[in-house]
């Protein structure tokens, strides 16, 4: 019986753990335990989209565009010791407008749990801004839940100035495409499960807790 415990324990677990693992992987910086690196890949081409805040401070103070248009890529991360992270993000292949050639054009946005994408003003904690918009550094408390948000640049300017034009218009195009991203750090930074993922290990564990109470008053 403990046998079978275990190998369902073990099934519901390849089902906790599945659904990040085409996303990411965390590789040991260095071969060793003290500095850990989360990599995660994806595109902004086809995802959903929302209004980013300006990116000439942090956090943005105002949005960038009214309508807004940008895709964006969210993943949801833990880290394990209190200290600085660094972040970068690339691109990873063909995408539209200056997408393959501009790192200015991909930009990597740090938010603080929850990560709302009808108000990119809220809880904002850095976006990299001014100039250094794919990498930059933050210092992160162990425990709490943070949001790395990857978009692409579109509009004229950033600024009061440009925030009243509805939408992706005007003589800059859509900056979208696939990218690679991930954060160092101290310790050692984890990918928080989707909802489905964590209902889908209770589903596991439920199941397995049936069927040894049926097999207990056969």
């Amino acid at each position: 019986m403990k046998r079978a415990a275990l190998a369902v324990v073990g099934l519901a677990l390849a089902g906790y753990i599945a659904p990040r693992a085409a996303l990411a992987d965390i590789t040991l910086q260095d071969g060793t335990q003290s500095d850990d690196t989360f990599s995660w890949s994806g595109t902004t081409i086809g995802a959903p989209t929302w209004t980013r805040s300006t990116i000439d401070d942090d956090p943005g103070t105002f949005l960038a565009k009214v309508g807004g248009g940008e895709g964006y890529f969210a993943e949801e991360l833990t880290v394990g010791t209190t200290g600085n992270y660094t972040f970068t993000v690339q691109q990873n292949g063909t995408g539209t407008g200056d997408w393959d050639g501009v790192a200015g054009n991909i930009l990597g946005f740090l938010y603080q749990n929850p990560f709302d994408p009808s108000n990119s003003l809220s809880n904002q904690l850095w976006n990299g801004g001014p100039g250094a918009y794919s990498s930059w550094q933050y210092n992160l408390v162990a425990g709490e839940d943070y949001w790395i948000v990857v978009t692409g640049y579109c509009g004229t300017g950033s600024g009061p100035g440009y925030g009243q034009v509805p939408g992706c218009t005007g003589p800059a195009t859509l900056e979208e495409g696939p990218f690679t991203a991930s954060l160092t750090g101290p310790g050692t930074v984890r990918p928080v499960p989707e909802p489905g993922t964590l209902l889908l290990l209770g589903a596991s564990l439920a199941g397995f807790v049936g069927l040894q109470r049926r097999k207990l008053f056969r």
